[in-house]
């Protein structure tokens, strides 16, 4: 989804059915290098889309940002079995239960993924691999606890 926020590409016809699919990161590459000219493969598009998301995600820890933040709201994990909903279906029928120790071992799994610490912030091996120790340096010199 990175790389279609950067290219302009709608979230919708990657995945809607009444256009040809633009989903895979090989092609995207190849419209990239068809409009711009410049060269560039599906492991380039790759990195390019991983730095677009090391930056935000180094941008709103410099603003405040915590791993606290990285929650769904509340109510996901309350059940209500209270009737009433909305139209003519019960809501609370529909409603699913968020086990909050789950949900919070698949925070942990993504910033794994990510190449980020428990607490969501990108490592400095993560930034470097993506050209980006000056983000590191900026990071560490604003106290933000990089390892």
């Amino acid at each position: 989804y990175t790389l279609a926020d950067i290219t302009g590409t709608c979230y919708y016809w990657q995945q809607f059915w009444t256009y040809p699919v633009v989903n895979s990161r090989s092609l995207i590459a190849e419209l990239i290098s068809a409009v711009t000219g410049l060269d560039i493969d599906e492991a380039e598009a790759t990195k390019i889309a991983r730095r677009v998301v090391n930056l935000v995600r180094a941008y709103n820890l410099r603003e405040g940002m915590t791993r606290a933040d990285d929650m769904v709201p509340q109510i996901a994990f309350q059940r209500s079995d209270a009737g009433g909903g909305y139209g003519t279906y019960n809501a609370a029928q529909f409603r699913t239960t968020l086990d909050r120790a789950a949900f919070e071992k698949r925070i942990d799994k993504f910033y794994e993924i990510k190449g980020w610490t428990s607490a969501g912030v990108p490592t400095r091996e993560t930034l470097a691999g993506l050209d980006l120790t000056d983000v590191a340096d900026e990071m560490a010199k604003r106290g933000i606890p990089i390892s």
